[in-house]
């Protein structure tokens, strides 16, 4: 900072600003001071702070050692903008934390969860993250610097593991499918004691359903159905003729609809050797 450059030949009142923001003022014989660079900077309107220069930028450096930034809050839980000032001088960035202190690498309150919005220039990409309450960090979204979105996946598959099941004919007739195959939302998609999946929200799913029979038939139907109002109805269906094999692909975009079966219908006597039926869920509805 620059030292004082009090003017030569001052009158009596004359005030001068100095470099360090402190106001002084000429009594005649000496440059004399009472106000502080607080004072000087800053307005205090009785609600809000405000720069005494509003159209200047406030820079906000901090310490080279630890990640620096704003705290916000009167409560426990606070809500922090931080900056990685020691992660190298090469890397920019900012991380929006609520519940968690980059600087202390801390929980406000261990009770509550953590959600964190972070931008960096060493990974090149925007991330959301959660932390459990007093648990591990979660990367729930990710979009790297080629506009790629990368999300946790919610899909189940539920199968009959080869359990056959006699099909009567001319009959619609839902598809036993007991085993869960896999579900990357934790079981909560997929209802095996039901046969049923589901979608974790009304909203657009991508649904696939497969049968294979013991033998050829001339002429079979396998229906992909949604609950609704109490009534299950066809959201889409595939056929099949001399052949022992269907399937079906049917997409859901109907609001308030979360529950899924498959069905079969043949013009024979049947039976079903493998059966498996698979939800994605895309989106929610809009």
């Amino acid at each position: 900072m620059a030292a004082p450059d009090f003017p030569a030949s001052p009158t009596v009142g004359q005030t001068y600003t100095a470099p360090s923001g402190l106001v002084y003022t000429w009594d005649g014989q000496v440059w004399n001071t009472s106000g502080g660079v607080a004072s000087t900077y800053w307005t205090d309107t009785g609600t809000q702070l405000q720069p005494t220069t509003g159209t200047r930028n406030l820079a906000v450096t901090g310490d080279p050692a630890t990640p620096s930034g704003l705290i916000l809050g009167s409560n426990a839980i606070k809500t922090r903008l931080q900056m990685p000032n020691n992660q190298g001088a090469t890397v920019g960035g900012f991380r929006l934390n609520v519940n968690y202190d980059w600087r202390g690498g801390a929980q406000d309150d261990t009770t509550k969860p953590s959600w964190i919005a972070e931008m960096k220039t060493d990974t090149d990409a925007f991330k959301f993250i959660r932390q459990a309450p007093a648990g591990a960090f979660t990367t729930l979204l990710t979009v790297d610097n080629a506009g790629h979105v990368f999300s946790k996946a919610m899909a189940s598959n539920i199968n009959n593991n080869s359990v056959q099941q006699a099909i009567s004919l001319n009959t619609w007739t839902p598809v036993n499918m007991t085993t869960q195959g896999s579900d990357s939302a934790g079981g909560t998609m997929s209802t095996p004691a039901s046969s049923q999946l589901k979608s974790t929200a009304s909203g657009w799913s991508i649904l696939n359903g497969f049968c294979q029979f013991s033998a050829n038939l001339t002429n079979m139907y396998l229906s992909i159905e949604y609950f609704a109002s109490g009534s299950w109805y066809t959201l889409g269906y595939g056929t099949g003729a001399n052949t022992a094999f269907v399937s079906q692909t049917a997409v859901a975009v109907a609001g308030g609809v979360t529950q899924y079966r498959m069905s079969v219908y043949c013009a024979a006597a049947a039976t079903i050797l493998w059966a498996t039926f698979s939800i994605v869920q895309v989106g929610n509805y809009q």
